[in-house]
């Protein structure tokens, strides 16, 4: 007599692979984009944080990754301690070149009032300078000039 339904021998489960500790910034799921600048500011008066990230260009719409990649208009900031979602207020593109048609960056800009997440943001941006050779300078309290993190090849220029 022959047995079509063998038994399945359980197996212990593999691990689950572990999480990639590299901190980065994507718009789209899988596609990493770089940073070029970051603009950080406080208001005196509401306390409001405010970011503006600027990238130079979106390895997204290299050869039309995005068309491949789920969006749900969120950027996602991912390093060791998990993803950030943010929703950002606005995404501008900017284009330039003799026919107004060559992309010379995106900004995106977004505000954070919880100081908790203000915090778990600042260690995420401290975690990517360090990983992407970013410079960060802070400005005095009394100054209204915001903070930056640059790219320190972006400083050379």
């Amino acid at each position: 007599m022959f047995n079509f339904f063998k038994n399945k021998q359980t197996e212990p489960a593999a691990p689950p692979p572990p999480k990639d500790p590299t901190p980065r910034i994507e718009f789209f799921n899988g596609i990493s984009e770089e940073l070029s600048n970051v603009s950080l500011q406080r208001n005196p008066k509401t306390g409001v944080n405010s970011v503006s990230m600027t990238f130079a260009q979106l390895n997204a719409l290299d050869r039309f990754q995005s068309f491949t990649a789920g969006s749900n208009g969120i950027v996602r900031l991912i390093d060791e301690e998990g993803d950030i979602a943010v929703t950002p207020s606005s995404c501008r593109i900017v284009f330039g070149g003799e026919e107004g048609d060559e992309l010379r960056g995106v900004i995106c800009r977004f505000e954070i009032e919880n100081d908790d997440h203000w915090e778990r943001f600042m260690r995420f941006m401290h975690r990517y300078a360090d990983e992407h050779g970013f410079a960060y300078g802070e400005s005095a309290e009394t100054s209204n000039e915001p903070s930056s993190l640059a790219s320190e090849t972006d400083s050379e220029a």
